[in-house]
């Protein structure tokens, strides 16, 4: 979703790149993916190229793949290169980036991809801070994880992991989150947080929890990055179950600072969760429970603690009441489909629903449609 929110920037720009010396770049017939892999030698010693998907364009999008010294030896054979051809391989190169994040997804393509989009725009006096402010590289983020030097900490270190379906995320999401690192960073708990992740879940999961329409990834990942720009949170973007992501961190932590690193992973969920959840609970990893209002915490507990085993007992860590407002994201579904209310009106309404920096993108990609 980022990357497309930055080439949507670029586009209206792609015709000044091009134009500037449009006396110059004529277009002509051009072989369409020459590469050090495609071309040859015959046995004549004539020049001998293959796997073409030949279009018409400027020369200069057959040639910025190959080696510096061809490149200059093309330039010599016809009289020279044209001012700024440097900015436009870059923009031919956008291309095939592109073309290989959507043909092979793989996430190392996507810094490459980021990088040239910054350069391209800043060249074009266009760079902004881009609207989703996040490192394109990876889908596991490790930037804001907290590593403490202090070896002689007596504090429990801790990574949390909140799954839920965040269609769409809304303020109570990061509100109960927060609620809850605070109480285990506080008596009688006493962890130290050292990075927190929003586990959000893959499409087939959602279509089997929410009835009705949901948000495709794209736009549910955007708002969950905009959600928690200047927060202590970060997004797993790999779409998978909690279990799978704690799994990926505590991987990353032994590649990052070596296996005799004690982290450990808690997972958090409301009470509801608990209430909703039949099944016999992992005993893998500790889970902190938010006991919200509207649940006779009392006797769910007293239901839960007769019928999960030792092991299962000992990982359940009760946070006390949170007596916030509630929230949902059903209720800001059920405000996103209505069509009676005007931008101004239903921007004043989502003020009080989402953070600050959702609100242009779900007005400017008409989210509730999603839902409707």
């Amino acid at each position: 979703m980022e990357l497309i929110l930055l080439c949507d920037r670029l586009i209206p720009y792609v015709p000044w790149l091009l134009n500037t010396h449009q006396a110059q770049i004529q277009p002509c017939l051009l072989h369409g993916d020459w590469n050090s892999r495609n071309w040859s030698i015959d046995e004549n010693d004539n020049l001998t190229m293959f796997d073409a998907c030949p279009f018409y364009g400027p020369y200069e999008a057959d040639i910025y793949t190959m080696p510096h010294t061809l490149i200059q030896s093309y330039f010599e054979a016809i009289g020279g290169s044209i001012d700024g051809y440097e900015m436009r391989f870059n923009l031919y190169n956008l291309v095939r980036l592109l073309r290989c994040v959507g043909d092979i997804e793989h996430s190392l393509w996507r810094a490459e991809t980021f990088e040239c989009l910054r350069q391209l725009l800043t060249y074009c006096g266009a760079w902004t801070t881009p609207l989703v402010r996040f490192p394109c590289g990876g889908k596991l983020s490790f930037d804001k994880i907290n590593h403490s030097s202090d070896v002689n900490s007596k504090k429990k270190q801790a990574i949390l992991v909140y799954g839920g379906s965040f269609c769409p995320i809304h303020l109570n999401h990061l509100v109960v989150i927060d609620f809850a690192a605070n109480a285990l960073e506080s008596l009688p708990h006493s962890f130290e947080i050292l990075g927190s992740y929003l586990c959000p879940p893959s499409s087939s999961w959602l279509r089997k929890k929410i009835a009705e329409k949901h948000l495709p990834d794209g736009h549910r990942e955007a708002l969950l990055l905009l959600a928690t720009e200047g927060t202590r949170w970060m997004v797993s973007r790999s779409y998978c179950s909690p279990d799978k992501l704690s799994q990926a961190i505590l991987q990353e932590c032994d590649d990052r600072f070596g296996e005799g690193f004690n982290i450990s992973i808690i997972h958090i969920c409301g009470i509801d969760a608990i209430e909703n959840n039949t099944r016999i609970l992992s005993t893998q990893y500790s889970l902190a429970v938010v006991d919200r209002p509207g649940y006779d915490s009392k006797t769910l507990w007293k239901e839960i603690l007769e019928n999960v085993t030792p092991d299962n007992r000992e990982r359940l860590i009760w946070i006390a009441p949170w007596t916030g407002e509630m929230r949902s994201s059903t209720q800001l579904r059920k405000l996103l489909t209505n069509v009676t209310s005007n931008h101004v009106t239903l921007r004043q309404d989502l003020r009080d629903l989402v953070p600050t920096s959702c609100i242009d993108y779900i007005l400017e990609y008409n989210i509730g449609q999603w839902f409707q």
